[in-house]
């Protein structure tokens, strides 16, 4: 049995945890929906920040968002929140301008 040696690693806290799902979501954003990798609930995450529903795993395209909504954590929650609030401000974060 190997042991893992966690000395000097620090929790994550809830404002790391949102940095960390906002870079998923840049990420996700500048592969693609067809090149992406992602768990489900980052899939959803990425489909919610992004508006668009290509991104979410097959069976879910359907899916009311409210309900998608509450299938993310907190920290996913808030990496939504603070793309909209990014994508507000306009510059190239702004997909309005993107072709689909």
């Amino acid at each position: 049995m190997h042991s893992i040696n966690l000395a000097g690693l620090e929790p994550e806290t809830p404002s790391s945890a949102a940095q960390r799902h906002l870079a998923k979501i840049h990420e996700a954003d500048a592969a693609g929906p067809a090149q992406v990798r992602c768990s489900t609930t980052e899939a959803i995450m990425v489909a919610l920040a992004l508006c668009n529903r290509a991104y979410l795993p097959e069976g879910l395209g359907k899916v009311h968002a409210g309900h998608l909504w509450w299938r993310l954590d907190d920290g996913q929650r808030s990496a939504v929140a603070q793309y909209a609030a990014e994508a507000g401000r306009g510059g190239d974060i702004a997909s309005a301008g993107r072709a689909a």
